[in-house]
């Protein structure tokens, strides 16, 4: 067991620098993904502690606010659609009506 050991600790150490590097990568990337995870969920989302307020920030948070405000904007567009839709066929029926009397007063005209 003793033998065993001791290979095992000259690995380690043959490789020491390698692991050292390795774990300090791995450290940074960790620190990278909790920078990444409180851009994008908040601040609220990784503490227990957090009011209302922190729990509304990060990145998730706006983007469902901006969806939110796109769709009120396609709403609100869609009624404008709507007004000019209904002015427009309004407009065609008063034209027609328009055309058709003009049409009849040129046929009495041409029978008379």
């Amino acid at each position: 067991m003793g033998k065993r050991m001791e290979q095992f600790k000259k690995s380690v150490m043959k490789h020491k620098d390698k692991l050292e590097a390795n774990w300090k990568a791995w450290d940074e990337l960790q620190d990278e993904f909790v920078q990444l995870g409180l851009e994008v969920f908040g601040v609220g989302a990784f503490s227990e502690h957090a009011n209302e307020e922190e729990r509304q920030t990060g990145f998730k948070r706006d983007m469902e606010l901006f969806g939110l405000e796109h769709n009120a904007r396609i709403k609100e567009m869609m009624g404008e659609i709507e007004d000019i839709q209904k002015y427009a066929l309004e407009t065609l029926d008063a034209a027609e009506v328009e055309a058709t009397a003009a049409l009849k007063n040129k046929q009495v005209r041409l029978l008379r």
